[in-house]
Parts: C-alpha cells; structure tokens; sequence
C-alpha cells in the first residue's frame, strides 16, 4: 500500500505503522471554479498528470480517490488514456466520496466523474442519497461510516448547577457551519458559555470569522463567547456540556460521532448526515437555521443534571454500535474486495527475495535505515541483508542487530566512506545477487526480486541493473544518465528536457523512458549486479570516500562488456543524501566537481574530460539564467559554476 498525501499528522501517522507514503503538495480546500474556470481546468489536468505519472511508476492495482478533486482528476487521466503502468496495468479506480455535491456545472462535472468509478464508498447515506437518489439499488454505491476510536477519558456527563453550562461548537469556521446560528441560539440562554472551536479554510470563512465575533461582542453576548482556534477535540469535548452542531447540511459530521464517543450530547440540525448519528436518545434534533430551536434544546439538556446522564450513556453505547472503528474499517475493505483489478497479462513472479542481497552502508543512519529494514520485512522477506557501519554514533547498529531479519552487521570502526563500507559488506554476502541500496531507500514492493531473478538464471546477460528511483514526492528522479561526453549530454545542456519533445527529451534524460534501456552510468542509490561480477569490479575504489564512486563503476563495467540497463518496471524511493548532508551540510559543490573529473580524465581521456567540462559548464549557465528569468534561486548553479572552474585549475597547476 502507498499513501499519497501532504506533509502533516496523516502522512506521520501512517509512516508510523508502516505504510509507504509519498508526500504530495498541498492544495487549498475550497474550490478552484467559480470565477475562474479556466485556472480550475489547469490544476485539475495538473492534477491528472501527476496522478498519470504516480500510476505509471508505482504500478498499483487499485486506485482510492479520496474527495471529488482527486475522482475528476484520476478519471480524467484514464479517459485520456493516462492511467496505465510501466508494466501495462490499468488500476481501478475506488472513489470515496466524503461530501455532498456543490451546485452547477463543477457538480456535474463531480457527478459524471464519480458515476464512472468502478466503485463508490461514500460517508453517510445523504452523501450516497446526494450522488444517485436510488443508489440503494446501485451495485457500485456502498456507504462506510468512519470508525471512531474509544475515548479512553469518558465518563457521564455530571451538571453541576454551580458549574456554567458550556455549549462547544467544533467545525471550521466557513458560513455553511452555521456558527451565526449558534450564537442567535446563545444569545437566548442565559448564562450559557459558547466555545467556537476551528478555523477558516477560505477568504470568505476569513470574513465571516470576522463578522461571527462582532456579533459575539455586542452586549447579550459579551464575554459568554471565546473563540479557541484549533485544539485539541477529545479534551474539549470532556469539558463541554453538550456539543452544538448547527450545519443546515452536514455531509456526515465526525465531531457529533466523537462528541458521542465521548458522552456528550448532541444538538443538531435535523437535516443531512446529522440525521445518522444524533436521534433522541443521544441528542436533540432541530430544524435548519431555526435559533430558537437550537435555544429550547439547549436550556432542556443544560438545565437537567438526569437528561444529561442519559443521553451521554446512550451516545457513548450508539457510537460504539455505529462507528466501531474495527467494524468500519472490514466493511471498507469488503467493498474493496468486490472490485475487479486489472492484473497486467504477465505480472513476473516474485521469489521474495531469495537470490538476493541487500548491502547499505550507514553514517548515523538510524531513522532511514529504520525505514529501509521495516519495507525489506513486507516486500522481500527472504532476501539477505547487510549492513556495514562507517564510524556510526547514533543508533544505527542496534537497529540493524535488533532488526527481526537477522541483518548481517559488519563494523568498520571508522566512517570509511561509502566505497569501503560496499567492499567490506559485499565481501559478506552469500546470495548471487547484491543490490547496492542506500539507507535513505525504501522498498514499494518486491520488484527488485524480478530483477535479480533475472540476474540469477543461468545464461541471462551480465549487467547492471537500477530501478526508477522516486523523489519522496513521487517524481522520478534524474538518477540515469548517457556516457559523458556524448551528443545527448549536449542536448540536455543546450535546453531543459521540459521543452524538448519527448523523444528528444528521452534521450537526454534517459529516466524520462518508459522502457527498459542501455544508459552510460546509473546513480547507486540502488544498483543491483551478480555478486561475483562486483566483486571483480570492487564494485568501488575503497580509497574515495564519496562521489562518483557508481560513474566509475559503470565505466569499468562497460570496459568488460558489462552493460547498465535502466528497469523502470521496478522502483523504489529514496529520500535522498541522509548522511552528506550530515556531513556537508548541503551539496559540496568542490568535492563533486572535482572527483566527476578525476573519473573521466582517468577513464575516458583528457579530450573526453575537456568536452564534458564544456557541456557541464554549458549546462549550469544555461539553468542559472532560466532560474533567473523565472524568479527562482540559482544559487546552486552558482557554485557549480564556481566549483568547475575551481576543479579545472587546480588541475593546471
């Protein structure tokens, strides 16, 4: 499983527990119609491509869109032929579908979109009502409730006549919340105190914040109002009395399924999702927009010590009935399971990883390497792996010692570099194939045992072999490249391969291919090869510390006829530079520059080196000056071009 996300609570939440998760960009939550469809119409192919992209690289069986921008974007990407993997499956598509559909054309669009899923799990039965009033009789139309977890603090609601009675409003602060609902209901109890919980998602709920606390300021409310911005909802639901939800239309409304959960009585309106959590045993139900309702219902619960005990002890019993996470989270996968894949035609077999190797080096590793083991143990449980500590002083060795796979731990006593660490770790191995992999790698899946499945039957070719390596945002990363010196290194540094055409561009950026292809040398972040042939090769000089250690490789190795092929029907992520950056603090721009020329003066010849000097120097200029005529910083460029210079005439002295 792949979590695509942005950064925040979610995506920590689910690396916790395992889960691979490649963090997207955020978007805003309001909608990008409106005024400007046009913008609208960009981002949503926008969209579409990364998602086109994401299924391409990841090859995943099954997509779950999740909200309607992501359903019109991966159904957009598959009409136009875009949802197909590297190799040739076509996922489904799940949506799940947490809100009711927005008014005109974007809720068209939303609805024709959702209706072409192979499948839709919506929230609530006003949500499913919202998309189809008869998808009771739709076999793709299921509802899933979320599962909410059991409060560990709860306890019945106790009203103390001494104590003032306080009402929480838990939502974001947007106009369709009904907060001004809430405060005309306070208003006509006296004595009560209101929480406004939340905040904007928008420049209109930005407005109306404003005009919620002038109303909160005028006398019949002055001070019996505090609004708390974002907090902490199971703690505020200990202390509230009951909770207000005035929505006129609540999709669903997980803070009156919490509130339960917690024992605190409900007030909401009688319309929408309300209407499948609240009845009157747990709460009370009132009319949308109706004020002096939400006032009656509120002077009855908070002014009965006995009403507020019982509808609190039968809201925590419902929610438990209702929203049992457990419950929930088997009928989520119930429907899942009942969705056709697509399997490719000829998926490879897996042998988990039997003939394989894994050696990576660490230098105060310890979270990546963390990482790296615990996807090694779901993908390939079967394969070997070495780890060779370089002068460590975190806690990386006793992850390797402790890890359940009984890594092999080979110490180097020293921080050697990462050329020694690989000699030493390879020296250890046992299988027939070792893939050379950084610690900052994590595994997707078990491709990379097709891969050395193929490395280890008899009478396969003698080659190394690299896997698409993704950003940690999901982008493929520039990791294989054309011989030095060659006319696609000229290509690539007259223009950005953005603008070429794309067999241009495939050819100055070989990661762009689609295809498994010949490359002139691949970036070892995660390098596989027969455990015999690198041994032969070294596989590294354990005399360089870092760099261009894999540019000498792949030219050794092509000098004995052993190719390196570029698979981009395997992948993996790497986060990238872990332990330079401890070392470096950022690129060391000298130190690259330098070690790139002693490779190709040393392997390829001095007119070789003095070409690629040319094309180097060409190509870091030309991104300096787009970078500036587009706003951006080149400071990188800056010091490449400095550092080349540099390299060059410390070279002529």
């Amino acid at each position: 499983m792949v979590l695509v996300c942005p950064d925040g609570p979610l995506a920590d939440a689910a690396s916790g527990d395992g889960i691979v998760v490649i963090l997207a960009g955020e978007r805003q939550l309001e909608a990008r119609g409106g005024s400007a469809p046009t913008k609208a119409a960009f981002a949503t192919a926008a969209h579409a491509r990364e998602i086109s992209n994401l299924v391409r690289d990841i090859d995943p069986q099954l997509v779950v869109s999740w909200g309607m921008r992501a359903v019109i974007a991966s159904t957009a990407a598959r009409r136009l032929g875009g949802m197909t993997s590297a190799s040739g499956s076509k996922p489904s598509i799940v949506a799940e579908h947490v809100d009711l559909l927005p008014p005109g054309r974007q809720g068209d669009l939303a609805r024709r979109a959702l209706l072409t899923c192979d499948r839709i799990i919506c929230l609530s039965a006003a949500i499913a009502a919202d998309l189809d009033p008869e998808w009771s009789a739709n076999p793709r139309i299921a509802v899933v409730h979320p599962g909410v977890a059991a409060s560990l603090s709860w306890a019945p609601k106790n009203a103390d006549p001494l104590t003032t009675p306080t009402a929480l409003v838990l939502a974001a602060i947007e106009p369709w919340k009904g907060q001004d609902t809430a405060l005309e209901a306070a208003a006509m109890v006296p004595g009560l105190k209101l929480i406004i919980a939340g905040s904007p998602l928008s420049d209109r709920g930005r407005e109306f914040e404003a005009e919620l606390r002038a109303r909160a300021a005028r006398p019949d409310l002055a001070g019996r109002v505090d609004f708390v911005g974002i907090i902490d909802a199971h703690e505020e639901l200990a202390k509230a009395t009951v909770l207000l939800h005035p929505a006129p239309a609540e999709p669903f409304g997980m803070a009156m399924a919490e509130a339960l959960e917690s024992g605190t009585p409900v007030i909401a309106t009688a319309a929408a999702g309300a209407l499948e959590i609240v009845d009157e045993s747990c709460g009370r139900l009132v009319a949308p927009g109706d004020a002096g309702g939400f006032a009656a219902a509120l002077a009855e619960l908070c002014g009965s010590a006995e009403t507020l005990v019982n509808l609190g002890a039968a809201g925590k019993k419902r929610a438990d009935e209702l929203f049992d996470p457990e419950a929930q989270a088997s009928l989520w996968q119930s429907e899942l399971d009942q969705v056709d894949v697509n399997l490719p035609k000829a998926k490879p077999s897996s042998d988990r990883g039997a003939s394989l190797a894994l050696v990576t080096v660490i230098h105060n590793s310890a979270p990546d390497l963390s990482r790296l083991l615990s996807s090694v143990s779901r993908h390939l449980p079967e394969a070997e792996v070495v780890v060779v500590d370089s002068g460590s002083s975190d806690a990386g060795p006793a992850v390797a010692s402790l890890w359940p796979g009984r890594a092999t731990v080979v110490t180097l006593g020293s921080n050697a570099g990462f050329g020694a660490g690989c000699v030493a770790g390879i020296a250890a191995v046992a299988r027939p194939v070792t893939a050379l992999i950084n610690p900052d790698v994590e595994l997707i899946d078990d491709s990379l045992a097709a891969l050395s499945a193929e490395l280890a039957e008899t009478g396969s070719p003698d080659r190394l072999l690299t896997p698409v390596l993704l950003h940690k945002d999901g982008r493929r990363q520039d990791a294989v490249h054309p011989r030095p010196g060659t006319p696609a290194e000229l290509i690539r540094a007259l223009m950005p391969a953005s603008v070429m055409p794309p067999p241009l561009a495939e050819f100055a950026e070989p990661h762009r291919l689609n295809e498994p292809h010949q490359v002139g040398w691949a970036v070892a972040a995660c390098l596989l090869g027969r455990t015999e042939t690198l041994r032969k090769l070294g596989p590294f000089d354990a005399a360089v510390h870092l760099y261009a250690e894999d540019l000498d490789l792949c030219l050794r190795a092509a000098d004995r006829g052993i190719e390196t092929w570029y698979r981009p029907d395997a992948r993996v992520i790497h986060r990238e530079a872990h332990s330079s950056q401890q070392v470096f603090g950022g690129e060391p721009s000298q130190l690259l520059a330098e070690r790139r020329r002693a490779v190709i003066g040393a392997r390829l010849g001095s007119k070789t080196l003095q070409r690629d000097d040319r094309i180097q120097l060409a190509t870091h200029l030309n991104r300096k000056v787009l970078k500036a005529l587009t706003g951006r910083d080149s400071s990188i460029e800056t010091a490449r071009i400095a550092a080349l210079k540099q390299a060059r005439a410390n070279s002529d002295q």
